[in-house]
């Protein structure tokens, strides 16, 4: 079986979407699946099965201009090997109408965006564009592909309902099927240090807003700090600095912005938690690295990995908001039992989500429809 495989972004720069290709990608090429990978792949990789086709053609680093170039020469090499491709998977929201496509995994889904957006008459996010027309245009986009593709893979079970009665999919169509990790990449730390970690996008929807207002609340816990990764501006000090004085925080609070991934990694192994505050989140890939590291986790309602945990067991799973959020932290903060137990627990989760074992999965759907 040969499979164009289309993402827009590939590490190690990117965010979750280009960590999942890479996962899924090597893993499908370990089955023996051969592998056209369409991306933006930096120079000198290689891997068994995959045969890299560089989309980054001006060797940008500007997104807008690299994710054109990607639109670009993804539309070419898909339509050139077209006649030996079995099938095309694609990771992105941008594959152009004339090219194949088979099957599409909605990473960042519009609809429920979209519903959150209605429900508040403002979002308190440093982003430029009009909210509501970008997601407008982005759902316009998203049932396109849906359409389009024979099959669509969703993340979590909730999602897979809600994209299939949206756009009127039938059962076959849709397909649950969470993202995967890879064991090896990471170690543990025997030795925790006295901070919670939170690593991702700066934006509404990500909860950080909601997340220091239940910090401000945690004034008396003892040994608390909240350390922050990610964003999506090149001064996230700034961004966040204004808020963090405002709520009297600045103390207890570290923002570390973008970090190299050796460093990502330190610090989720070390971190006694990771939290994922988020309204709204497909799936939530650093969980998963959290558990993979032996490290405990607290997820909101709204995290789509949640579908997959157990709270108490092996996660703590709140509902959104400052409140709730404060008092899941405080409990955990305080229980080393419950600490240890979600460290074994969340491990041995992780097993399950190994990527050989989802590989196996997504390869069923290319049997499927092969």
């Amino acid at each position: 079986m040969r499979v164009g495989f289309v993402t827009p972004e590939y590490p190690p720069k990117c965010f979750g979407v280009g960590i999942y290709s890479k996962g899924l990608a090597e893993a499908l090429a370990d089955l023996g699946v051969i592998v056209d990978l369409i991306s933006t792949v930096p120079s000198g990789y290689l891997h068994k099965n995959i045969e890299v086709h560089n989309t980054n053609l001006s060797g940008a680093n500007y997104i807008p201009l690299k994710w054109a170039s990607h639109l670009i020469a993804s539309c070419y090499y898909l339509r050139k090997l077209r006649r030996s491709l079995s099938l095309a998977h694609d990771n992105s929201f941008y594959s152009p109408g004339v090219c194949p496509l088979d099957v599409f995994t909605l990473h960042c889904p519009t609809y429920p965006s979209l519903a959150m957006l209605k429900a508040r008459k403002r979002l308190k996010t440093p982003d430029r564009f009009d909210q509501r027309r970008l997601l407008k245009l982005l759902l316009l986009l998203e049932r396109k592909m849906v359409s389009r593709a024979k099959v669509t893979i969703c993340p979590n079970p909730k999602l897979a309902e809600i994209i299939g009665k949206a756009y009127g999919l039938k059962r076959e169509r849709v397909k649950a099927i969470p993202c995967g990790i890879n064991l090896n990449e990471f170690r543990t730390s025997k030795k925790k240090r006295d901070y919670l970690l939170f690593s991702g996008r700066f934006h509404e929807s990500k909860g950080i807003y909601e997340l220091l207002q239940a910090v401000r609340k945690l004034k008396t816990l003892r040994d608390f700090r909240l350390v922050i990764t990610g964003g999506d501006v090149s001064d996230p000090k700034n961004l966040l600095g204004e808020e963090l004085s405002c709520l009297g925080i600045r103390d207890r609070v570290d923002v570390l912005g973008f970090v190299p991934r050796r460093q990502h990694l330190k610090l989720i192994s070390e971190a006694r938690g990771l939290i994922i505050p988020s309204r709204y989140e497909s799936f939530g890939m650093v969980a998963l690295e959290a558990m993979a590291s032996k490290t405990p986790v607290l997820v909101s309602e709204g995290c789509g990995i949640s579908e997959y945990l157990a709270c108490g067991k092996n996660a703590v799973i709140f509902k959104y908001g400052a409140s709730s959020m404060a008092e899941a932290i405080d409990g955990f903060w305080k229980d080393s039992s419950l600490q240890r137990k979600l460290s074994s627990g969340g491990y041995r989760k992780a097993k399950e989500f190994q990527w050989k074992l989802i590989a196996r999965e997504v390869r069923g759907v290319y049997d499927s429809i092969v």
